[in-house]
């Protein structure tokens, strides 16, 4: 896609929602516009560039396990923008998702989209769900070297999803040498994950798309 279309269509996405009517999980209204343009296009600030996006992404989506309101939006328009293809390194957005991985507050929020009341935790875990065949999708089409945070979602969705290893199983059989490698490293996490979860099972898995 040609850089400016691009860019129109990644701010079309993310533009659409109000971010300062969501307060996140410490209470602070923030314009996240630029923050995701940014990672999106890969144009991030040196403050940014870690694994696990910058510091003040992670509060406001996950500070500590906590969520706040801008949590869902925020995770929606990441999938919106996964699913039309637009980053320019896929693995950035999916480390917005990964960092779910420790989230869990039970208060109740107003769903945007709907006008319903959820519960916050739910709502968020809901949309991770039902966009499991866009991870693998994803899984199919990127070098694993080239996406930890997605292999580390795939992990944390496994224990509900086993279909989830066998996927990886076959894309394992694509690959070679250090691909191969990471790949199935991942594969024998997987397996403990699902383990583990039977011995001492996370409720969050549970909820059903």
């Amino acid at each position: 896609m040609e850089q400016q279309a691009r860019e129109a269509h990644v701010r079309s996405i993310i533009e659409a929602v109000r971010w300062t009517e969501f307060p996140d999980a410490l209470g602070t209204r923030v314009d996240l516009t630029e923050p995701l343009v940014r990672i999106t296009l890969d144009r991030r600030l040196p403050n940014e560039e870690r694994y696990y996006c910058s510091g003040a992404m992670y509060n406001h989506i996950c500070c500590q396990g906590s969520m706040g309101e801008v949590t869902l939006p925020v995770t929606r328009v990441v999938h919106r923008l996964l699913e039309a293809d637009l980053a320019v390194k896929p693995d950035l957005l999916y480390e917005l998702l990964e960092v779910h991985r420790t989230s869990w507050t039970e208060l109740p929020m107003t769903d945007p989209d709907t006008g319903e009341q959820v519960v916050m935790w739910e709502a968020t875990f809901r949309e991770l769900y039902r966009h499991k065949d866009l991870y693998l999708r994803d899984l199919d089409r990127l070098q694993p070297s080239e996406c930890p945070a997605l292999l580390d979602l795939l992990w944390l969705l496994s224990p509900k999803y086993p279909e989830i290893i066998d996927h990886a199983v076959q894309r394992s059989a694509q690959l070679e040498g250090d691909e191969r490698a990471v790949i199935e490293a991942k594969i024998e996490q997987m397996r403990a994950a699902l383990e583990d979860d039977k011995a001492d099972h996370d409720h969050r898995l549970d909820i059903e798309p």
